[in-house]
């Protein structure tokens, strides 16, 4: 029986039974009634109710019909229900046995329900089983879902106002969107201060980097079609993802860096800055993925830094970038090296010496390029057992300021490096 067959007898015995409950309840308040009327009005004979049930045997397999019979008394089989007539009493009678006999049916319907609900349970254990046997497999499959529709997700409410602003400008400035839908597209002279303002306020303060993203978000609309604009617009997502405190904001930023900087690479695979920040913008947005997005991360993030570094060998940014990831790689534990050799069949190989190498040449190319290259160094000579180098390294941090967050993410490291180097 289905479960709603299963329901549905359920429901029917109920309404059996409660009929069945105030059938009896009549018969019983209409003796008591009469009862205490004979009382009162003296009538003693002796007076008996049926005390037992005989059961016959029918024709039909599994069904007994119990018959109501009065037990002889003084006062015979009419004094079963005294004071009513010989019709009366065989009505009542005939009702009783109906009720009885629906007694009797209830039962057979109880057991029917049991035997349904014991099987409906089988069923469900039954696809419990099957479940459970599917469950890894669906947990990867639906876990790479979540992951995917999470990206698709994560917004910030500075890109959607930014977007805003875009229109609010596109409209205040009168600028001919049509005549860009047709194919065309303003030129070098006419972006050129846009992409120079950009520039200057990337390499200022806090509040200039914040001012330059919201400047090219502004003009996105107007100039979203040239790879210059593009790269500097991924830029800026990257500075936006390092300012920000917020874990989801920071991956908001990253993922939609990402997107930009993608896009600039569609038009064209020789702009190394369209490398380079591709690649900055995978490392930011890996440290909000899992370990095989991580990996997988990592590759991607080594490709698009010796691309930059074959098309612009003297960019220091570059070097540095590639210093970190060998420091990084050669530092990783044995679970991210089996997953990189299972999933991609390939393994993330570098030393430290390969990190200096790296960190060096972005020095030679930019003294004072960075204070958290410095440190880097630092720490190299010191793992490669060359204390007076790495002692040099770290008094020559010291003497530059914090610009970027990491730089100051490795003060600590610098009390550190202190302690055990000495003066």
């Amino acid at each position: 029986m289905s479960s709603l067959g299963a329901l549905g007898g359920a429901r029917a015995g109920l309404g059996l039974l409660l009929g069945t409950a105030a059938g009896l309840g009549f018969l019983c308040a209409l003796y008591s009634r009469r009862w205490k009327w004979n009382q009162r009005h003296g009538q003693t004979q002796t007076q008996s109710l049926p005390n037992s049930l005989d059961y016959t045997p029918t024709s039909e397999p599994g069904r007994q019909v119990r018959p109501l019979r009065a037990v002889p008394g003084e006062a015979g089989d009419a004094a079963v229900l005294p004071g009513l007539p010989r019709e009366g009493q065989e009505e009542v009678l005939d009702r009783l046995d109906f009720v009885l006999t629906s007694l009797v049916a209830l039962r057979r319907e109880v057991e029917e329900l049991r035997s349904s609900l014991q099987g409906l349970a089988g069923q469900i254990v039954g696809e419990v089983r099957y479940t459970t046997a599917n469950a890894e497999s669906d947990y990867e499959r639906d876990s790479d879902r979540e992951s995917d529709d999470g990206e698709d997700e994560v917004s910030c409410e500075t890109v959607k106002m930014g977007r805003k602003d875009s229109l609010d400008l596109e409209m205040a400035s009168g600028l001919d969107t049509g005549a860009l839908e047709a194919g065309g597209s303003p030129g070098l002279e006419d972006v050129l201060p846009l992409l120079q303002q950009a520039d200057e306020l990337h390499q200022g303060s806090e509040q200039g980097r914040r001012e330059g993203f919201q400047l090219l978000l502004n003009n996105k609309l107007a100039y979203g079609s040239r790879q210059d604009f593009l790269w500097r617009l991924a830029r800026a997502y990257s500075d936006m993802c390092e300012l920000t405190e917020e874990a989801s904001e920071k991956k908001s930023y990253a993922l939609n860096g990402k997107e930009e900087a993608e896009a600039a690479l569609e038009k064209g695979a020789e702009n190394a800055e369209c490398h380079l920040w591709y690649a900055v913008l995978c490392g930011q947005l890996a440290e909000h993925e899992g370990i095989q997005r991580r990996v997988q991360s990592g590759f991607s993030f080594k490709e698009h830094v010796d691309k930059a570094i074959a098309l612009q060998p003297e960019n220091p940014l570059a070097h540095f970038l590639l210093g970190r990831w060998c420091y990084q790689v050669s530092h990783l534990g044995w679970l991210e090296k089996k997953t990189a050799t299972a999933l991609f069949e390939s393994t993330l190989s570098a030393t430290v010496q390969d990190a200096l190498q790296s960190f060096l040449k972005a020095e030679e190319l930019q003294p004072g390029f960075s204070k958290a290259g410095r440190v880097y160094i630092s720490k190299c000579y010191r793992e490669l057992g060359k204390n007076s180098e790495a002692r040099q390294w770290m008094k020559l941090a010291l003497e530059l300021p914090d610009v970027t967050n990491e730089d100051s993410a490795f003060q600590k490291d610098l009390e550190e490096l202190e302690v055990i180097l000495g003066e």
